[in-house]
């Protein structure tokens, strides 16, 4: 078994994916990262909310978001709460956002509401 060869970035013989065809991922991959981190803002900041993310899942980036992220990134959401609650509620924090019944939808809205007031800094999960 030879030294592995250095990259040079240009295309080998045999290797499935062409020049464009990386320079294209990369650019994809790029635009997810930023939809993402608006999405997470969005939410962190108010200016979007659980029910908006739920009632807009077919829409992106809001649908390709997980469960988890996507509450993880609500204000003063507490990670270790977060995933207790849905591990009591049975759910799996790795399914995408449009892939929620309406059932499950229902669920996450009633379980997870962000407490108004003075005496609560930011909102928060319920656990």
């Amino acid at each position: 078994m030879g030294a592995p060869e250095a990259s040079d970035g240009r295309d080998r013989p045999g290797d499935p994916v062409n020049g464009s065809d990386r320079a294209a991922a990369f650019a994809w991959a790029a635009a997810q990262r930023t939809a993402r981190d608006s999405l997470a803002r969005s939410l962190a900041e108010g200016t979007a909310s659980l029910r908006e993310v739920v009632g807009r899942a077919c829409d992106e980036p809001w649908g390709s978001a997980t469960l988890l992220f996507v509450l993880e990134s609500l204000p003063a959401a507490r990670k270790v709460d977060t995933r207790r609650a849905l591990r009591r509620l049975g759910l799996d924090g790795d399914v995408s956002v449009c892939d929620l019944d309406d059932a499950t939808c229902d669920v996450v809205l009633r379980e997870f509401p962000l407490p108004t007031g003075p005496d609560v800094p930011g909102g928060g999960v319920a656990s």
